[in-house]
């Protein structure tokens, strides 16, 4: 769940300029962590063009980690976590 936490707030942060007031708040989050604030920060922030270009990113490496690395990561709990997510960052609670 941290290595799923910190891809999301890479590819996040890659999304928006460096100088947007957001940044330091998702650079000051514990690593792996990423906290309800911060997930409304990054919802409010997200246009649905950006929201898509996250959801490719994520469900890429995902999909490369669960597969390549051949962990013992539970697929569906992974996965679950994922939607949770993307259903936080696109206001669907």
């Amino acid at each position: 769940m941290q290595a799923m936490n910190e891809q999301f707030k890479s590819a996040f942060l890659k999304l928006i300029q460096q100088n947007h007031e957001a940044v330091k708040s998702i650079q000051a989050e514990p690593y792996g962590h990423l906290t309800p604030p911060t997930l409304d920060i990054m919802s409010r922030i997200l246009t649905p063009a950006m929201l898509l270009r996250l959801k490719d990113n994520i469900n890429d490496w995902l999909n490369e980690e669960l597969n390549y690395l051949e962990c013992e990561w539970d697929h569906h709990y992974a996965k679950s976590q994922k939607e949770r997510i993307f259903r936080r960052l696109s206001g669907n609670r």
